[in-house]
């Protein structure tokens, strides 16, 4: 969770709130989809939270890149 994030949920406790972020779907050549195995065992797709200042592409290749070390070229 980011800084922004914790910052804006000390201040609104545990109120909804809405948050924007992207999820990327990636294909291989075969047009199989690469899933990540995560730290509690399930597998997903590479995802995050918008960061200030950021578009969602923007959003979506830096979660790629931090979540598999590839390189989106959306």
């Amino acid at each position: 969770m980011s800084r922004y994030v914790k910052d804006i949920r000390a201040m609104i406790g545990h109120r909804p709130l809405l948050l924007a972020g992207s999820n990327v779907i990636i294909l291989d050549e075969r047009g199989d989809i690469l899933l990540q195995q995560r730290l509690n065992g399930y597998r997903g797709l590479p995802e995050g939270l918008l960061e200030l200042g950021e578009s969602l592409e923007e959003t979506a290749r830096r979660e790629v890149l931090e979540e598999t070390g590839l390189t989106a070229l959306c």
